[in-house]
């Protein structure tokens, strides 16, 4: 699926801005599906794959779930007081059936895993909602898992799991599934890390970029819709960065000073990777203050008082050629 983005940038004082934006893969949820047999192999049975992400260890007494198969994780024990601790970075299995049948039928389980169950009910061949709650019910993690569209045919019944390709990006995108490389897959064995998983950087603008710019010549307050996606910006100045003015510095846009607080720059970027969970990494030099938006919201500020700013809001001091780095998620 391919999805629009427009980056709308404010400068305040701004006699030159140049951006340069990537975007990486973010963590978001602390517990995750890391692998779903929904359909095993005839004989065999399913099973759900949960792993801790974190280095922290939590307490899953009395999770279920609220959608799907019908478990609910055992409570404090005061026989055996780790059992229902959730160990940081650990995976555990959840099945329909006893312990020793599920490792009967899946050898290859680690013997360290823990296996949770039986649960009631059965996973749909068909694609369901899978959701596991904490005891109050607040969601920690869902999935709707399909057997058709984009959803990998392999893990319908031919043995094959549905496998995560990568813990940190988004649970429910289908893009982030494939089917197991072998038939049972690797129940137990946990998810990728990012030290063996591909990495990647988008770029959306460098120095020399073109963006569409108003340099404000009547001190006009543009309001907010300046910063949506869908503004009309065809009555705006187009040119290249670096902007500003300087007589000692190279502006591939000379800028008027003067009279004015704010400068308005626009740019449009199409990004096709999954996008639910990532970083946008800014770097710039600037005079004085700025304000980036993304779709509409802000993303970061640098050298910007806190709280709402409008069209006449000075920066926060003044900055001559300060180089800035942020990060975004």
């Amino acid at each position: 699926m391919n999805s629009k983005h427009t980056t709308a940038i404010k400068s305040f004082f701004a006699s030159g801005i140049c951006a340069i934006l990537g975007l990486q893969p973010a963590a978001a949820e602390q517990i995750i599906f890391t692998e779903i047999q929904y359909n095993a192999k005839a004989g065999n049975p399913d099973f759900v794959e949960l792993t801790n992400i974190t280095g922290t260890p939590l307490d899953m007494g009395k999770w279920f779930f609220s959608d799907g198969i019908d478990y609910t994780f055992p409570d404090f024990n005061a026989e055996d007081t780790d059992a229902h601790i959730f160990k940081q970075f650990e995976t555990i299995l959840v099945s329909p059936v006893d312990e020793a049948t599920l490792r009967a039928a899946y050898p290859s389980i680690p013997e360290d895993t823990r296996i949770f169950g039986p649960y009631n009910g059965a996973l749909s061949n068909s694609g369901e909602t899978v959701t596991l709650s904490d005891k109050n019910g607040v969601v920690l993690t869902t999935i709707e898992y399909n057997d058709g569209g984009r959803w990998p045919a392999a893990a319908d019944g031919t043995g094959h799991t549905l496998t995560r390709i990568n813990p940190n990006l988004s649970n429910g995108e289908w893009r982030n599934w494939a089917a197991s490389d072998q038939p049972g897959g690797t129940p137990g064995r946990g998810p990728a890390t990012e030290d063996n998983l591909p990495t990647f950087t988008t770029e959306i603008a460098q120095t020399t970029s073109t963006w569409k710019y108003d340099q404000n010549e009547g001190n006009v307050d543009l309001g907010t819709i300046w910063r949506e996606p869908d503004f009309d910006d065809v009555t705006w100045s187009s040119g290249d960065g670096v902007f500003g003015k300087n007589s000692a510095d190279p502006f591939a846009t000379p800028w008027t000073t003067g009279g004015r607080f704010t400068y308005y720059l626009r740019s449009e970027f199409q990004f096709d990777e999954l996008f639910s969970s990532a970083t946008i990494d800014i770097e710039s030099h600037l005079d004085d203050g700025v304000v980036f938006y993304l779709n509409g919201q802000e993303i970061t500020r640098f050298n910007m008082p806190s709280g709402e700013v409008n069209f006449d809001t000075p920066a926060s001091s003044g900055r001559e050629w300060q180089e800035l780095a942020d990060i975004a998620s």
